[in-house]
């Protein structure tokens, strides 16, 4: 503890950093609770310094164990900021002349597939850019999408990892790219910065692995870091889940039967047993359509009696497809029956959802993919799409998900049962000034805690601003906002289907100002072409949280609509939740989740003392609602608030005068 107090009031002011307090305090708790071995949950308001405040304890604990300490963040921009070229490890690391080694885990979706690259050169697809992406693909030397980052979203689908691809059997196993960027990051011996989704994928899968006698995602580790500890409950739960791909078990039985094909004469119960499953799969699939309804984001509703039908008989198929090959696997050739154990092994993802789909229906929620999304969820939680504007999952690649409902008891099982320090980091783990509902959520109740302030005068540093009256346009509104703004703003959407809505509407415009869209480049990119350009404007779904942008380049947070959850299925299990313990579901649910939401994009405005700024919300709808309380506890607290475009444009002007 001497240590941290030699740190922060002595080493870092002499360098030219702020005394913080609540950073300091923040800090100490942390590093208390590390030489414990406890669980514990920081709330530090935005702004406050929790990176170096839980980086310095870390590496303390990682060089007095001989453990890395991992640090999981919710969102790639964060992961970037912790151990990208110029990140805050690596200011540290210079700052105090450490030596710090912190690697990057990257998720697998960020890395390319060098067999989908191939792929590629005989492929019809035409999309701007792909030349330029395939001569890089074939130059890399770590295959990882922030070598190029200005490749669109799109485009990087083409080359990128995803979990339908049959590695298993890939004439690269174990030497492609994404394993030897696990070969690198498992060295590290002090940090290892991953997303909260590799972390628990990692997590849910270690002990099976090491049963098996293969490596884990993740190499051993002294503690963890959950930074945007807020994000951990919902994508804890989505990890845990079980997932069927429509393309990967089609591809499955259907290199089953090229393998049993040549054996089909004197072992018919074989073939037999292939083609009973791959009928079983047909009549599945209408079932899964007719048991779907879209919602507003890309996981779409699954429920339904005729599901529940069709799982059961495409269970039993596969069940009894693996039993068979198992009785007749002495009488294949050694090649032949490699192959099957192989492709069998892909079977047990499949059978593994339909079982938690049959067994646990009442403690699972079930959604499909938008088929525009490959893979599984993203790493904070959500699902990137286009939009599902009425498409049904006939004929496509739908991904059916089972998600337990609860992920309290899993991570008593498989995290805390560890007695490793683990550390909850955000702006936001307590409702109503109490630590008791997340604690019980993540499995910790009791779990000690501390919670600090922001370091800021925000009546001095920021305004509000909301229009005279409920535009009847927010786009164009907005349009307004940022002439009084000159730019210099971060505009946050909700879902995708916003941020198309802005992105048709300003294209009509003939803005003077670069204008940066979330899908045309990597968001750590965006992010970097944001702070340099001090005039541009980010406009995007991933940013609320987790970004660092002071300075004049981010001088107004502008919300166009209330961040309501949208409707999905995992919202609608906790509204049934709390209808079922007899509260209102609106107000204990989506009130809550808004005005989080709310607080976290308004946490991006003020960053250091020196920065000034204007919240600005043009959805008004919420005055004079009984929701209005929960809205206004999010703005920056005293600021002043206005109607008036040209205070505003005086409001910022004083700044850059200043």
């Amino acid at each position: 503890m001497d240590l941290l107090s030699r740190v922060f009031y002595d080493q870092l002011p002499a360098l030219g950093m702020e005394i913080r307090e609540e950073q300091i305090y923040t800090a100490y708790r942390i590093g208390r609770s590390m030489i414990r071995g406890d669980t514990f949950l920081a709330e530090a308001g935005s702004g406050a310094g929790k990176t170096f405040a839980y980086l310095i304890p870390a590496v303390c604990h990682a060089r007095r164990t001989g453990k890395p300490v991992v640090v999981a963040c919710a969102s790639s921009v964060l992961q970037s900021q912790l151990a990208g070229p110029g990140g805050d490890a690596e200011t540290l690391s210079k700052l105090l002349n450490l030596g710090i080694d912190a690697r990057l885990a990257g998720n697998p979706c960020n890395y390319l597939c060098e067999i989908k690259v191939e792929d590629l050169a005989y492929s019809s697809v035409r999309k701007k850019g792909r030349a330029r992406l395939e001569r890089w693909a074939q130059a890399s030397k770590l295959g990882e999408r922030s070598e190029a980052p200005d490749v669109p979203d799109d485009l990087w689908g083409l080359v990128a990892w995803d979990e339908s691809l049959p590695c298993d059997t890939c004439k690269r196993r174990g030497y492609c790219r994404m394993v030897r960027a696990r070969e690198h990051y498992r060295a590290s011996t002090d940090l290892i910065v991953c997303s909260h989704e590799l972390f628990f994928r990692d997590l849910w899968t270690r002990e099976a692995l090491q049963e098996a006698g293969l490596m884990p995602l993740l190499p051993g580790y002294g503690g963890v870091v959950f930074d945007e500890g807020h994000r951990v409950p919902d994508i804890a739960r989505n990890t845990a889940g079980r997932f069927i791909s429509r393309d990967a078990l089609e591809r499955t039985l259907r290199q089953l039967q090229i393998n049993v094909a040549a054996v089909r004469e004197y072992l018919p119960h074989l073939g037999k047993s292939v083609s009973v499953a791959e009928s079983a799969m047909t009549h599945f699939w209408p079932a899964l359509e007719a048991s779907t309804t879209a919602s507003d984001t890309a996981r779409w509703h699954v429920s339904g009696s005729r599901l529940l039908d069709g799982a059961k008989n495409l269970h039993t198929a596969l069940v009894e497809l693996q039993d068979t090959i198992a009785i007749y696997e002495d009488l294949l050739d050694i090649e032949t029956r490699d192959r099957c154990y192989t492709l069998q092994a892909r079977l047990d993802t499949a059978v593994d959802a339909l079982h938690m789909i049959i067994e646990e229906a009442g403690e699972t929620t079930l959604y499909a993919l938008d088929p525009a999304v490959t893979g599984g969820p993203a790493s904070d939680g959500s699902q990137k799409a286009s939009g599902s504007d009425g498409a049904t999952v006939a004929g496509l690649n739908a991904v059916l998900w089972a998600v337990p409902r609860r992920i309290d008891r899993r991570l008593q099982q498989a995290l805390f049962r560890q007695k490793l320090p683990v550390v909850f980091t955000s702006a936001t783990l307590a409702a109503g000034g109490s630590f008791d509902y997340f604690g019980r959520m993540v499995g910790a109740p009791g779990a000690r805690h501390a919670s600090a302030g922001i370091p800021f005068d925000l009546a001095r540093q920021a305004m509000v601003y909301l229009p005279p009256a409920p535009p009847e346009d927010p786009a164009q509104h907005l349009v307004s906002l940022l002439e009084a703004t000159s730019g210099r703003a971060l505009v946050l959407a909700n879902t995708p289907g916003e941020l198309a809505a802005l992105r048709r509407s300003l294209a009509e415009q003939r803005l003077p100002w670069t204008m940066l869209w979330e899908g045309d480049a990597s968001l750590a990119s965006l992010v970097h072409r944001f702070r340099a350009d001090t005039h541009s404007v980010l406009v995007g779904t991933s940013f609320w949280e987790g970004i660092d942008v002071p300075g004049e380049a981010l001088s107004c947070v502008a919300v166009p609509w209330m961040p309501f959850p949208p409707d999905d299925p995992l919202l609608r299990a906790k509204q049934e939740e709390a209808q079922h313990d007899g509260l209102d579901p609106f107000s204990a649910v989506d009130v809550p989740e808004m005005a989080l939401k709310l607080k976290q994009g308004c946490g991006r405005l003020i960053r250091t003392t020196a920065d000034r700024g204007v919240f600005a919300l043009l959805d008004t709808r919420f005055l004079d609602s009984p929701y209005q309380e929960a809205v206004e506890s999010a703005f920056p607290e005293g600021a002043a608030r206005t109607s008036d475009l040209a205070r505003v444009r005086e409001f910022l002007d004083r700044e850059h005068a200043g």
